[in-house]
C-alpha cells in the first residue's frame, strides 16, 4: 500500500520533471516514462541509460544495500476514455414491404345452436320386420358391447304392459387354497364362498367382493394372489368383471403331533375343549409346539376310568400336560361290576319362581353293616328346573369297579335322605331297609360280565 502512494506521488513529481529538465528525455523509451524509486529515501528519478536503477543484478545495489530501488514505469497514452452520450435519433425512414403471411390461428369455439327448423315430411314406411310379435324378443343377444352381453326377457303385468329386461350374463369367482398350512377363506357378509366347501359362485359383472382368509389353529395366512387381491392382510376387496380366479396362501407353523390311544375292558372317549381330539373317531391330531393341551376322560355307562399313562399320569379323568414334543397318551379304562342309578323325584319350589328342584341324595356301599369296609358313597347333585306339572324323574348314575364276590351292603347315606323303593338287583320299599347283593366273577366263559344294576327310587 505505500507503494500505491508514493507511485501517485512519483507521477506529479515527474510531471515537473518533464517540464524543467532534459534529462527526464533519457527515462522516455517508446512513449513509456521510466522512473527509479528508493525504498529507503523516497527519492524518485529519471531513469537513464548511465543511471540505471539500483535494483537486482546492479552491482551498486551489493556495494551499498540501502541504495535499493524500484522501477516504475507509465505510458504516456492514458487509458481510453468513456464513451459519449449518445446523439439525436435520426428520422423515420420510409416502410419497407409487408412480409410473409403467418400461419392460421386456432378455431375459434362454437357458437350457439340456432332454433329447430320446421318438422320435414314423413318418410316412406320401413320394410317390415321378421317379429311374429313382441315374444319373439325373448331371448335375443342385448348389451352386446358388454364381455359378458345378455338376453332379453319379456314379460307382462296385470295391466298388460310389456317389460323388457336384458339379463346379462354372470361371471365366475374361484377361491383356491394353497401352501404347508391350512385355513379356510368365506365372502363377508355373505356365505356365498365359504372355502374349502364352497369355493366357486358366479356375480353379475361390477359386483364388489370382499374375501376373508382365517387360518386353522396350526398355520398362518401367507398372501393373496390373482384377481386384483394382493398383501398380507387377511382380507381383500375386488370388482369382478371377467371369471376370476383369487389363491390364498397358508403356511403351517412349527408344531407337534398327539396321539391318543385307550385301553382296559371298558369303553369311553378321550377328547380336548375343541375336539382336536375326539377319540375314538380322531385319535391323532398336531398342536403347536409347546400347546398346553387338557384331555378328558369319559368312560360309558358300563365302565369306569382307570388311569392315565404317557404323556398323562394319574386316576383323575382329566389331565393337563405342556406339548414338548410328539406324544402318545393312553387312558385306561375298566369294565364295572356295579351300577347304582339314583332315580330322583323333584319337588316344586318357590324360591326359584317357582320351578323344580331335585334333592341331593344318596346311598353308601360297605362291606357289611358293622365293622365293614367302606366301598362307596353315590350321591346326585342338587339341581333346578324350569317348572313342569309332569314332574319328571332324573337318574344318576354311579358306576364302580368291585372285586368279584364280594358282599355288599347298601342303605341311605344320610338320615334325612328319603328312599322310596329299591327296584333291579335290590327289591323292597322299606324307607330304612339295606340292600345286600355279592358282585359276580370278572368273565362267564371268557366273556365280561355285564355289571350289577341297583336302582334307588329317592325323592
Amino acid at each position: 500500500m505505500p507503494r500505491l502512494r508514493l507511485g501517485y506521488f512519483a507521477i506529479g513529481v515527474i510531471g515537473v520533471l518533464l517540464t524543467t529538465s532534459v534529462v527526464v528525455g533519457a527515462g522516455v523509451v517508446g512513449g513509456v516514462i521510466t522512473a527509479c524509486y528508493n525504498l529507503s529515501t523516497g527519492v524518485l528519478r529519471v531513469e537513464t541509460t548511465t543511471a540505471p536503477c539500483i535494483i537486482a543484478g546492479n552491482p551498486i545495489l551489493t556495494r551499498a544495500p540501502l541504495l535499493q530501488e524500484e522501477r516504475i514505469t507509465w505510458s504516456q497514452t492514458g487509458p481510453t476514455g468513456g464513451q459519449g452520450p449518445t446523439g439525436p435519433t435520426g428520422p423515420t425512414g420510409p416502410t419497407g414491404a409487408a412480409g410473409p403471411k403467418g400461419d392460421s390461428g386456432a378455431q375459434g369455439s362454437i357458437g350457439p345452436v340456432g332454433a329447430t327448423g320446421p318438422r320435414g315430411d314423413t318418410g316412406a314406411q320401413g320394410p317390415a320386420g321378421n317379429l311374429a310379435g313382441i315374444d319373439a324378443l325373448d331371448g335375443k343377444p342385448c348389451n352386446t358391447a358388454l364381455n359378458n352381453p345378455g338376453s332379453l326377457e319379456v314379460s307382462y303385468d296385470l295391466a298388460g304392459n310389456v317389460k323388457l329386461l336384458c339379463d346379462i350374463g354372470k361371471v365366475k369367482l374361484t377361491v383356491m387354497r394353497s401352501g404347508t398350512g391350512g385355513g379356510s377363506v368365506a365372502t363377508q357378509s355373505t356365505t356365498d364362498i365359504v372355502c374349502g366347501t364352497v369355493c366357486t359362485k358366479s356375480y353379475a359383472p361390477g359386483t364388489s367382493i370382499t374375501l376373508a382368509a382365517t387360518p386353522d389353529r396350526i398355520s398362518a395366512f401367507t398372501s393373496w394372489s390373482g384377481g386384483g387381491c394382493t398383501g398380507t392382510a387377511t382380507t381383500c376387496t375386488f370388482t369382478i368383471n371377467a371369471d376370476t380366479t383369487v389363491t390364498a396362501t397358508f403356511t403351517e407353523l412349527p408344531n407337534y403331533t398327539l396321539t391318543v390311544t385307550r385301553s382296559g375292558a371298558g369303553g369311553g372317549t378321550v377328547s380336548t375343549g375343541a375336539n382336536e381330539i375326539a377319540c375314538p373317531t380322531i385319535c391323532s391330531n398336531k398342536f403347536l409346539q409347546g400347546a398346553s393341551v387338557t384331555l378328558t376322560a369319559a368312560p360309558d355307562s358300563t365302565s369306569v376310568f382307570g388311569s392315565w399313562t404317557g404323556g398323562c399320569t394319574g386316576a383323575s379323568t382329566a389331565c393337563t400336560f405342556t406339548l414338548s414334543g410328539n406324544a402318545t397318551v393312553d387312558a385306561g379304562f375298566l369294565a364295572a361290576t356295579l351300577a347304582i342309578d339314583l332315580v330322583i323325584t323333584p319337588h316344586v319350589s318357590t324360591a326359584c319362581g317357582p320351578c323344580i328342584s331335585y334333592p341331593s341324595e344318596g346311598v353308601q356301599g360297605w362291606t357289611s353293616l358293622t365293622s365293614g369296609q367302606h366301598l362307596f358313597t353315590c350321591v346326585s347333585p342338587f339341581e333346578q328346573a324350569p317348572l313342569d306339572n309332569s314332574l319328571p324323574t332324573r337318574t344318576y348314575r354311579c358306576r364302580y369297579v368291585i372285586s368279584p364276590s364280594t358282599t355288599i351292603v347298601l342303605f341311605k347315606s344320610d338320615t334325612l335322605d328319603r328312599l322310596d323303593s329299591w327296584d333291579g338287583a335290590c327289591t323292597g320299599t322299606a324307607a330304612t331297609a339295606t340292600c345286600q347283593i355279592s358282585t359276580p366273577p370278572a368273565t362267564l366263559n371268557g366273556a365280561p360280565i355285564p355289571p350289577i344294576l341297583v336302582i334307588v327310587h329317592m325323592s
